[in-house]
């Protein structure tokens, strides 16, 4: 291997590693209702 593709293998592998976390992060949402200690759902509310 020539000198620049053993200088640039190395830092896309490190690029790569520190892509892929961020990818798989969670893109999601939790749902439901929000109840008082009554068991009435409270409209509106946001967690």
């Amino acid at each position: 291997m020539t000198m620049v593709l053993r200088s640039i293998v190395p830092l896309v592998f490190l690029g790569a590693c520190c892509l892929v976390p961020s990818l798989a992060s969670a893109q999601s949402a939790i749902t439901g209702l929000v109840r008082d200690t009554t068991g009435a759902v409270l409209p509106g509310v946001t967690v």
